[in-house]
């Protein structure tokens, strides 16, 4: 009885005629299913058999504006909405199934149905946000099993279409980001192949290169697809050549100058090329001998872009519009291994000046372009549409990379 007593009051709170959406009384059995209403943002509309509006309950703003006694739904909604919400209705009054009716309501006076013109926006509330509402729609039957009206109930899921559209563009942007890195790792896998003789070879430094791309790309995806910090990009780098060569001598290693914020396109790449000087280091240079020294620098220039800048020093360290970052690898050699490691490394990376250098103390020059020299001077520098200096001479390896604006923050 007291089941019947609490649905019979809350019914008549929806059927009573009214103007405006029901303030129920304080202390009424009907108050606390009113007050839950509007704490979930959701309405409901209750109809005569022949379609006519006799009461609503916490109304959006949008619907609010053009309630009244006695109202059609062309005088609530939009005419193609309109048009739905009848249809459905009519069916449900000839004996069919509840259904339901997802809707954008646009807020403001575009919301106005035809021929009407919208209320002025209220305060506080947006004038462009567009409402979406999920409607269900029932039949509401007397005593006798005989339908007595229509109720019609909407839920506010505006929160979650937008949740769902930013999933969409994420989603979108992840497969995007997936195969401009599938691209990078076609590209690594056919250059690597190009350039060895045996699949031992080929799969020793195509991992290689693997790693430092999943090295780069985990520091990307910590920062929530907004790039890393080329310092963080260096030691993230360094770390692999590190743990392979705990107990040996090493040599010294500074890192200075500017710490930059990379996009993740220009993090990507700027780490292959990090990669591609440390493995060769450790190989023929100052990392191999456990002596020397390596200087990684990187500092404003006011150059122009496309063209090396007149020297060295940058002019200004500071951070300014305009501006390219050039960030620089100096490696010199033991005294006593200059010349014959800069020519070892000159003969197997195929650059003009180690060529020459080889040639000068009698190594081999044989050897074409290798995929490493390949990557310094031609694929990072497109890939940020800048230039590269890449040098082998007087016992020392230069690299030089010009950063451009658009690739840092």
């Amino acid at each position: 009885m007291a089941d019947k007593a609490e649905e019979a009051a809350c019914c008549a709170a929806i059927a009573a005629p009214a103007d405006k959406a029901a303030e129920p009384a304080p202390g009424s059995e009907a108050a606390p299913w009113l007050m839950a209403l509007r704490s979930a943002d959701i309405c409901v509309l209750y109809q005569r058999p022949d379609l006519l509006y006799t009461k609503a309950v916490n109304l959006p703003a949008v619907l609010q504006a053009h309630w009244r006694v006695l109202c059609r739904d062309s005088d609530l909604f939009p005419a193609a909405i309109a048009g739905q919400m009848e249809a459905i209705k009519r069916l449900v009054l000839a004996g069919g199934p509840p259904a339901r009716l997802e809707c954008r309501l646009p807020s403001g006076p575009a919301a106005a149905p035809a021929g009407q013109t919208g209320a002025e926006p209220q305060a506080g509330t947006s004038d462009s946000r567009p409402l979406w509402f999920r409607f269900f729609v029932e039949a509401h039957y007397d005593a006798q099993g005989k339908i007595a009206g229509v109720v019609t109930t909407g839920v506010n899921i505006s929160e979650l279409r937008a949740r769902e559209d930013v999933l969409k563009v994420l989603l979108r942007e992840v497969n995007h980001r997936s195969k401009n890195l599938l691209a990078i790792i076609q590209s690594l896998a056919a250059q690597t192949a190009r350039f060895c003789h045996s699949p031992g070879g080929f799969l020793k430094k195509f991992q290689g290169r693997l790693q430092s791309l999943s090295s780069s790309q985990d520091l990307v995806t910590d920062s929530d697809w907004r790039g890393a910090l080329l310092r963080d990009l260096v030691f993230a780098q360094l770390r692999f050549y590190n743990q392979a060569s705990a107990g040996r001598q090493q040599c010294s290693i500074k890192v200075q100058g500017e710490n930059p914020y990379l996009f993740p396109s220009a993090a990507l790449h700027i780490g292959l090329a990090l990669h591609e000087l440390i493995i060769n280091s450790a190989a023929f240079g100052a990392l191999a001998q456990g002596a020397g020294a390596i200087t990684i620098d990187c500092r404003a220039e006011n150059c122009a872009p496309g063209a090396p800048p007149a020297g060295n020093e940058a002019e200004n360290n500071a951070f300014a519009a305009g501006k390219m970052l050039q960030l620089s690898w100096r490696e010199e050699f033991a005294p006593e291994h200059g010349e014959e490691a800069a020519a070892v490394w000159g003969a197997e990376q195929g650059t003009k000046a180690g060529k020459e250098e080889a040639a000068g103390s009698g190594a081999d020059n044989s050897a074409q372009a290798r995929f490493g020299s390949i990557m310094l001077e031609r694929i990072v520098p497109q890939s940020l549409g800048s230039w590269a200096r890449y040098s082998i001479k007087n016992g020392m390896v230069e690299y030089i990379l010009n950063i451009p604006p658009t690739q840092f923050a």
